[in-house]
């Protein structure tokens, strides 16, 4: 799901086959096979990034998200940059899932990104991140490039995907176009998002996607007619001098 990866595929480096071995069994559903695998690569060659990152997948798969959560930050230790610089989310995902668990309604009232959607347009803007400081568009990327991995293995419904889905959208509206945040919120929805609190939004974002269409109609209206208006102004004085130069020739 999410972030399974293989260090050089066709190194024959013994730890990198051994590492992409627990891969190839990630990925073939055995999670619990895999965990084994990597804690064994992990305790004979420690510190290696991609076992870190592996192994907090593979517990995430096996549905322990607290030893998942360890290991996704030891990942993010041993290289800030991991993932593209994304996966300060993935650990903010599974805080998420963690918290959740003891309250079930913790989504009502926070956001995984724990980001201030109001001030996304503030170039100064930067969210707090355990990679690096994010602005608008590095927070977009982020939801992309997670989303993008974790909807390959994540089918509707699924409370994390729909909240995840919700705030690209509320990005994109910030920073992008209204059109494609209105597409993320209709799935969100199909994700699971409660419709008390799509609906509104779509409501809003397409009547002012209608209003800004119409006023764009409008404008083009009133530009083809004041065009107009000045070609038929020529030709009204053309028609003038033309009758003006037939009056003199007689």
């Amino acid at each position: 799901m999410l972030n399974i990866l293989k260090r050089f595929p066709d190194s024959t480096d013994p730890i990198d086959r051994e590492s992409n071995a627990a891969v190839e069994v990630l990925m073939d559903g055995d999670a619990p096979r895999a965990v084994a695998m990597l804690e064994a690569l992990e305790e004979k060659h420690p510190n290696r990034y991609y076992t870190a990152a592996n192994l907090g997948t593979a517990y995430e798969l096996s549905g322990n998200d607290e030893k998942a959560l360890q290991w996704i930050l030891e990942g993010i230790r041993r290289n800030p940059d991991s993932h593209m610089k994304t996966e300060w989310l993935h650990a903010r995902i599974l805080e998420t899932k963690i918290k959740l668990k003891s309250d079930p309604d913790w989504l009502k009232s926070h956001t995984i990104t724990e980001a201030d959607f109001s001030r996304l347009r503030d170039l100064n803007y930067k969210l707090q991140t355990r990679q690096r400081p994010v602005d608008a568009t590095d927070l977009h990327r982020s939801l992309w490039i997670q989303l993008s991995a974790r909807m390959l293995f994540v089918k509707p419904k699924d409370p994390i995907v729909a909240q995840l889905l919700k705030e690209l959208a509320l990005v994109e509206a910030q920073t992008a176009f209204l059109e494609n945040a209105t597409s993320y919120l209709h799935m969100a929805q199909e994700y699971g998002a409660p419709s008390e609190e799509i609906a509104p939004m779509k409501r809003e974002w397409s009547r002012i996607i209608w209003w800004s269409a119409a006023s764009r109609t409008t404008i083009s209206v009133l530009q083809t007619v004041a065009l107009l208006a000045v070609v038929l102004a020529m030709l009204w004085g053309v028609f003038l001098l033309l009758r003006r130069s037939v009056r003199h020739g007689h």
